[in-house]
């Protein structure tokens, strides 16, 4: 009974759903696996909970990397009269934080969900998606204090956001090699995604010195653009220093 009423109510939030055939036959565990990976509402999530003995603040963590993981980079690339290309991003920090809020308003386990985001934080596949960056630094900033790096990256997400719109002249090798390696075995992997034509990967840009990224781009009009990326690795140890030199 509970295992049909939960797939009653699984069809409430996803009216498209199909019946599978086997219900009946579908073990309960194999069914409650299925329901952990979609994204549900608080109370179903609660009732879930209640029934089966989860623990609903793991699970609430859970949902809000569910919602992230859902997120795709949406934009558009307009041209001007003399064909210089923009790209125009339509996702939004507020319209990803928005869909987090339900989750993130009943979590009480702040060192859990800090833990949880930072590790994520780290593996996020697509390194120009500068939106989702910066939500989980949000979400992240939330739970407790942000370290000096955490505030660093924001910086320079924000950099990156609001400066790189215009197309770049071309890619480095390195920023595709990079793709390939974290996309293994996936479909996208031999092809760098339209919007690497147009931001820099974030990932590369902490990790390594800016300008084996950007040597190409490099030229007397961008250098002034540029300057801040290659200034905040002059000293690493001063973070503070460099979170002042990327906003400037």
């Amino acid at each position: 009974r509970l295992k049909l009423y939960y797939y009653s109510e699984l069809c409430k939030q996803y009216p498209n759903l199909k019946a599978p055939s086997n219900l009946d036959s579908i073990g309960i565990s194999e069914f409650l696996k299925d329901l952990e990976k979609r994204q549900l509402s608080v109370d179903l999530l609660k009732k879930l909970c209640k029934d089966f003995g989860w623990n609903y603040q793991k699970m609430l963590v859970r949902q809000i990397k569910i919602v992230l993981n859902l997120q795709q980079l949406d934009f558009e690339i307009k041209t001007d009269q003399f064909g210089k290309e923009e790209v125009i991003v339509r996702t939004s920090v507020e319209q990803i934080k928005k869909l987090c809020m339900r989750y993130l308003t009943e979590i009480t386990d702040m060192t859990m969900l800090a833990a949880e985001l930072e590790k994520y934080f780290i593996d996020i596949a697509n390194v120009y998606f500068y939106e989702l960056y910066l939500v989980v630094i949000e979400l992240i900033e939330y739970a407790k204090d942000l370290s000096s790096y955490y505030l660093l990256y924001r910086t320079i997400l924000f950099f990156l956001k609001l400066n790189l719109t215009f197309k770049r002249r071309s890619l480095s090798t390195e920023e595709y090699d990079d793709w390939t390696k974290h996309h293994a075995g996936l479909s996208e992997a031999s092809v760098l995604p339209v919007i690497s034509n147009y931001r820099l990967p974030f990932k590369l840009i902490i990790q390594s010195k800016p300008e084996n990224i950007i040597g190409k781009d490099l030229n007397v009009e961008t250098f002034e653009l540029y300057y801040p990326l290659i200034r905040i690795h002059a000293d690493p140890t001063n973070i503070n220093e460099r979170v002042e030199i990327c906003s400037l």
